[in-house]
Order: C-alpha cells, then structure tokens, then sequence
C-alpha cells in the first residue's frame, strides 16, 4: 500500500541499532522518531532540540515522505497533536510571493519563535530592514529572506555561525516551535485561555483550593494576555492536543482534522513489533491501538 511501514522497538538503543543494520540494506539510514522531555515546570531556557526534530518527522510522516519510520516504545506512547493541526499551521514561503511582513512576523510569535538580534539556532527570528532571517524546525539551516516592497525577491540558506549565505533556495517549510505550543489548540490561544480559565473557575469555588494550582494559572493566564511565551506549555497537553493521539497514527494517508478523520479510527499503516514487544502486547495490533486512549503518559489537567 501506499502507506510507509513502521517498527516498533522496545528503547531508543535498540532503534539505533535497528536504523545501523538497515542502512547496510538500503543505502541510507531510516528516520527515528525521537522521543522528549516534557516541559512541566517555568525555566529561563529551555531546549527543545528533540522536541523539533520530533516535529520535522511528524511533518514528513504525515505529507508521506517517510517510507519507513522507526520508533522506541516511548517515542510511540507520547501524545502527539492532530495531523490537520499541525498542517494547518505550517507554510510555505517563496521566491515572488507577495507577503506583509507584519503580519508573518505575527504570525511567527503565534507559532513560537522568539525575535532575536542574530539568528543562531531553530525557533529564532531577527528582522534588519527588509531582510529577515528564520531558522525553521522544518530545515536544517536558516533561511534569509530579502523582500522588495511586499514581494519576497531572493532567499538563500546561510550558515549562523558565519552569518554568510551558503546556497540560493526557491521555498521553505515553517513549522511550529514546539509540539504543545499554545497556538495550535483547537480554538488557537484564545481557546486555551477559555479552558484555562474555566478550570480556574472550578478551582475557586472548591471547598479545599489548591493554590498553588490557582497561581499557576492565574500566572499562565497572565502570559498569555501578554502575548508572551509559555515554556511549560506541556502541563495542558491534555487541552492542546485533546483527541490522545499517538505517532503512529499519522501514517493514515489524509491529513484532515476532526473526531470524524482518519486521526480518530485508530489503524494505521504497517506495523512490525519485535518480539520482545510482541509477546508483552500480545493483544491484535488493532485492538491495542483502540485501546491507547488510556495513554501511558496522561497529561490531564486534574483540578
């Protein structure tokens, strides 16, 4: 079919080794889906290295560029945001489109990139007149974008440690910073503000408050009045991404939203467990998938 084939290993050892032997078969190594940390606590800087990596296969797993995905056991049982979610906020520029740079700077600070004054690693961005760099999770270098007017007139990679252009190129990818960023909730950060606030609500009228939990929202709530950023976005995963989907389920072949889309029946491309797995999960792989709405890593907001 048209659908790629997807492993299953027991840790992220052994889909290294599996990724090594198969080179050796077919000449080049095969993606590992990359399993993160979840962000849960505020911190001054926080790495989200894997977390884009992870973003960057999601992204070709579900345009159909990956003919065969490996992944750790971890890696599948994260929770992962609808495909059509993630679709919806990518996109592309390119050579001669006509853009008003206010608002793709706009909406840059939706997606998560953090404006800089140089451009030194993914999720940043620096305007300089009419030039602005970006550094996508989509792309291995960052791009430079020189606009005439409104019309994006020439765009090369360059390299951020030089600063000096490396190769012209005709379009780029954008995606998102992060998996749980606040933008990409259903109803987008107006939507999260809602939920957030009405957890709120119910938080007061308790009888026995939590206030520590009352802070952190009316905190969380604060940043996102203010249009700043949210690193520990990953403790409302549950409202961000709320249909409990896992990564192998973007090897459905369409890429629209909704409970009543691929994303909600549950089966998906070939699958291959070793045995290890197999005999612990010894369950039809279908009905195990059916039954992953109980995830092993449930991030509900319990108030």
């Amino acid at each position: 079919g048209d659908r790629p084939l997807v492993v299953i290993c027991q840790d992220d050892l052994a889909a290294k080794r599996l990724q090594s032997e198969l080179k050796a078969f077919l000449g080049q190594e095969p993606p590992v889906l990359p399993g993160r940390d979840l962000n849960l606590y505020d911190a001054a800087v926080v790495s989200r290295v894997w977390e884009q990596r992870r973003l960057r296969q999601l992204y070709d797993l579900g345009k159909g560029e990956t003919r065969l995905q490996i992944l750790s056991w971890e890696a599948m049982s994260l929770r992962t945001i609808a495909k059509g979610a993630l679709f919806s906020a990518a996109f592309s520029l390119r050579l001669g489109a006509q853009v008003q740079v206010e608002e793709l700077l706009a909406r840059l600070v939706a997606m998560g990139y953090s404006r800089a004054p140089m451009v030194e690693g993914p999720g940043q961005f620096a305007l300089r007149g009419g030039i602005l760099d970006l550094y996508s999770p989509a792309e291995g270098q960052p791009v430079r974008a020189e606009f005439f007017g409104d019309e994006l007139d020439t765009m090369g990679y360059f390299d951020p440690s030089t600063q000096r252009r490396t190769e012209n190129v005709e379009a780029v990818t954008v995606l998102p910073v992060a998996e749980t960023q606040p933008g990409l909730h259903p109803g987008g950060v107006p939507g999260l503000q809602r939920d957030l606030e009405a957890l709120l609500t119910r938080q007061k009228r308790r009888k026995n408050q939590n206030e520590r939990l009352i802070r952190t929202l009316e905190q969380d709530l604060e940043k996102l009045g203010g249009g700043l950023s949210l690193p520990a976005a990953d403790r409302y995963m549950a409202l961000i991404a709320p249909l409990k989907l896992h990564p192998v389920q973007w090897t459905s072949q369409a890429t629209g939203q909704g409970l009543h889309g691929p994303e909600s029946g549950v089966m998906p491309g070939p699958v291959i467990l070793p045995p290890r797995i197999s005999q612990t999960h010894n369950q039809p792989i279908g009905r195990w998938f059916g039954k992953q709405h109980q995830n092993r890593l449930e991030m509900e907001v319990s108030v």
